[in-house]
């Protein structure tokens, strides 16, 4: 009885703690567009469509999101004020002199110096991350208590292949 048991609770925990999340198969890797951009920039509203129209070339393969960030990013009168504190760094890290510029995966391409990229590059940056195999799989999953203004956020990794960074 004991070992009927035992062997119950070890399938259970099994099942209770396998992948749920991301898939142990190898897959492609996602590409994520960061652009910085701001509510006075003239030439923002182009370089939104450009990673728009990527997106939707590339559905589920390719997301962006928006930091307004730098001397065009103050609010225009009285309008709503978008920049963060969380921008900055990541801007600093790329490099960013201006808007809009961008990075895909914060990835150093060839021939690049820096991360950062114009509209013009992102394109062909997306398609190179996209046909690329990752080496983990990473599903994430969130849920807000409205209640208490909490978030609770359950990372998963599956890593498919070796990988070389010492931490993670």
């Amino acid at each position: 009885m004991k070992k009927l048991i035992f062997f119950t609770f070890s399938i259970y925990s099994l099942l209770s703690f396998s992948q749920e999340l991301v898939s142990t198969s190898p897959t492609m890797r996602n590409a994520l567009i960061e652009e910085f951009t701001g509510a006075r920039c003239g030439n923002c509203p182009g370089a939104h469509s450009t990673a728009t129209i990527i997106e939707n070339e590339n559905p589920r393969k390719v997301i962006s999101i928006r930091y307004h960030h730098g001397g065009l990013a103050s609010p225009v009168g009285n309008g709503p004020d978008f920049r963060t504190n969380f921008s900055s760094p990541i801007a600093s890290e790329a490099n960013v002199i201006g808007q809009p510029l961008g990075v895909v995966n914060r990835h150093l391409f060839s021939g690049q110096t820096n991360t950062r990229q114009s509209h013009s590059q992102w394109e062909s940056s997306c398609l190179e991350i996209i046909g690329q195999e990752a080496i983990v799989n990473i599903g994430a999953m969130a849920i807000i208590d409205s209640s208490t203004n909490e978030l609770e956020i359950m990372v998963e990794l599956y890593y498919t292949g070796t990988q070389t960074a010492n931490t993670n």
